[in-house]
């Protein structure tokens, strides 16, 4: 017996085989798109590339100077006996203007100066601030490099700067290490009971020596003056600079 197939049921199959023909050529279509797809094309999103550090070091480093200071104390019989202390400091101007802390240079008997092209000149003290733990000396010299200030009030927690100094006393130049601001506007103890206001948090390596040098952004700006390190040894990555504004102001304060 022939069964018909009735007009409605006709159209509805038609359009199931339209559907199933357009789902099969769209599957087609998103297979070959996959397929071609390179995976070397995808990149990460906000992509960015940091400026080279060694420009930033090559643009400041001639500027920072290596400061040896004679000093003297006493032994146990009260006698004088003469001392040396390292510290580091950094040429604001082509006259001979070199910052660095009060504690490098207080006490001092003489200062020596060194400048990365191997340039050595005796210093005199212009003028020291010892509530802010800064000093302004003085070297007489010809093409002197020098650094210049930027706005502190500019820096973010997490930006990248460099500590350029005399750490250790190491011969050879400076020592340049790296890290982060951690945090800004911190106040501490510093020595002798001096409390230091604003001042810049960071985990780039400070130590003995780098006293007085610069911490510099990416941009090759001072905006700090290293100053102190948490000494504890269960803390690290803990170094205090005075910001770049407070500086500024005071530097300029002692030089007029």
């Amino acid at each position: 017996m022939r069964v018909g197939v009735k007009p409605m049921a006709r159209a509805k199959v038609w359009l199931a085989v339209v559907f199933l023909i357009l789902g099969l050529l769209v599957a087609s279509c998103s297979s070959g798109n996959a397929s071609t797809a390179s995976p070397s094309s995808t990149t990460a999103p906000n992509a960015t590339t940091l400026p080279a550090i060694t420009d930033v070091v090559e643009l400041v480093k001639p500027a920072v100077a290596s400061i040896i200071v004679g000093t003297v104390g006493y032994n146990i019989f009260l006698q004088p006996v003469p001392q040396e202390q390292a510290g580091s400091g950094i040429i604001i101007d082509e006259r001979g203007y070199i910052v660095t802390n009060n504690h490098v240079v207080e006490g001092a008997q003489s200062i020596t100066v060194t400048i990365p092209d191997g340039r050595s000149f005796d210093a005199t003290i212009v003028g020291t601030d010892p509530l802010i733990d800064l000093a302004v000396i003085k070297i007489d010299g010809d093409n002197l490099p020098t650094a210049s200030f930027g706005d502190s009030s500019e820096l973010e927690v997490g930006e990248w700067v460099v500590a350029i100094g005399n750490a250790l006393d190491l011969p050879g130049g400076p020592t340049v290490t790296v890290g982060v601001i951690s945090a800004l506007g911190r106040t501490i103890q510093a020595q002798r009971g001096v409390t230091l206001y604003d001042v810049i948090q960071t985990d780039a390596a400070i130590n003995p020596g780098n006293s007085g040098g610069p911490l510099v952004n990416l941009q090759g700006e001072v905006v700090g003056i290293n100053t102190a390190k948490v000494t504890s040894i269960e803390v690290s990555g803990v170094g205090f600079a005075i910001s770049s504004n407070t500086a500024k102001m005071v530097v300029q304060e002692l030089i007029e």
